[in-house]
């Protein structure tokens, strides 16, 4: 049977006896896409969207326009306000989208010329993982779908290095692999981070290539090569930033999809993954661009202070019928609690900051009421 998505692509192919092409081990990389959150954008519509939320605010920053110079400078801040708030919603995601419809609308958003699906792989996939003891720092795995199968025997194919970035002022936990300048410019730009974003003059030292704990080191001598894949895939961070950031602000339905049936792999029956769908929920005449816009502006706001608080832990949800709770530390770990009745989990999620600094800061007042009781005399 085909798995139905790319992620249960790459879960097959990590029962195979042949390490994937690639990948440092199978067993690492399926323990990574198990216990990744996955999100799967349901129909091409969606898809679709996210190419208007990922270039909607950054068309008009193009050369040509008439107030290029403003929209350049508007673009490069709104797209670090972005990266501001790019943070993950859970320790890992996995999101997988139609590619084919994400370019199509992309392409035609910009007049370019137009798509040739013979181009581009069908589907892609991002695993974006949060560093263990960072909060901020975040680093992402890129996977496509391939029609035709490979020399290693699968339909697959994972970019040879991963992404990464931090939401804040902190240095890069992971080895770059290059150094933040083009081993040659490339159609006016000349920085690493700026290719990845997509964008002239976008110039940051903790976004860049770095060495994964998951997939094998680029070979050093084919710079060249990879140069011209980075290329191949400009913009592919800034479309991550814009949905993480804006994603609580969209019109969208999640659903649920339990696997049923699977495959045969490790010597015995596997169940494809289990994921959540979602679908932009929106009417058929309404102006998706202008919702683009709308949820881009909502994310480039005022820095401001997220207090600490306890979180479900998704895999292990607390049951709402257990009342009340009695949490206790998970093996000493004072960031992880569980109910000794229920056994679902809570984790702490420290204060952070979020928003852009350079807009002003908001500060936020939490004041606790409660209702008077109302006395009666008799």
């Amino acid at each position: 049977m085909k798995p139905p998505t790319l992620i249960d692509r790459l879960y097959r192919a990590s029962f195979h006896k042949t390490t994937v092409s690639g990948w440092r081990s199978n067993s690492k990389m399926r323990h990574a896409l198990e216990s990744a959150y996955r999100f799967v954008l349901a129909d091409e519509r969606t898809a679709g969207f996210l190419a208007e939320l990922a270039n909607e605010s950054f068309i008009k920053a193009a050369v040509g326009h008439p107030r290029h110079h403003y929209q350049k400078r508007l673009a490069l801040r709104i797209a670090d306000s972005l990266r501001v708030q790019a943070r993950v919603p859970h320790e890992a995601v996995w999101i997988e989208y139609d590619l084919h419809a994400y370019q199509k609308r992309a392409r035609e958003m910009r007049d370019a010329e137009p798509f040739q699906p013979d181009e581009v792989p069908e589907t892609e996939g991002w695993l974006i993982q949060q560093h263990p003891t960072i909060d901020t720092a975040c680093i992402m795995h890129v996977f496509n779908a391939c029609e035709a199968t490979q020399e290693d025997g699968h339909d697959t194919w994972t970019f040879p290095f991963a992404f990464a970035w931090c939401c804040d002022d902190t240095p890069l936990p992971w080895q770059p692999i290059f150094m933040d300048a083009l081993h040659k410019p490339f159609h006016g730009f000349t920085t690493l981070s700026s290719v990845l974003v997509g964008l002239r003059g976008y110039e940051r030292n903790n976004l860049n290539c770095v060495q994964s704990p998951l997939i094998l080191d680029p070979e050093k001598n084919r710079q060249d090569i990879y140069q011209q894949l980075i290329t191949e895939w400009t913009g592919t961070v800034r479309r991550t930033w814009a949905l993480l950031a804006t994603i609580d602000n969209l019109p969208i339905i999640k659903g649920e999809v339990r696997q049923s049936k699977g495959f045969f792999g490790g010597h015995r029956i596997r169940k494809f993954l289990s994921h959540h769908t979602i679908t932009l929920y929106v009417p058929a005449k309404t102006d998706t661009r202008v919702i683009a816009r709308k949820a881009i502006a909502i994310a480039h706001r005022k820095r401001h202070r997220v207090r600490g608080h306890w979180r479900d832990d998704w895999r292990n949800p607390p049951s709402k019928r257990c009342s009340p709770h009695l949490w206790i530390t998970v093996d000493d770990e004072v960031d992880h609690i569980v109910c000794e009745l229920c056994r679902g989990r809570q984790i702490f999620v420290h204060k952070h900051e979020r928003g852009d600094a350079t807009l002003g800061w908001v500060s936020h007042d939490y004041v606790v009421k409660h209702e008077q009781e109302k006395v009666t005399s008799t």
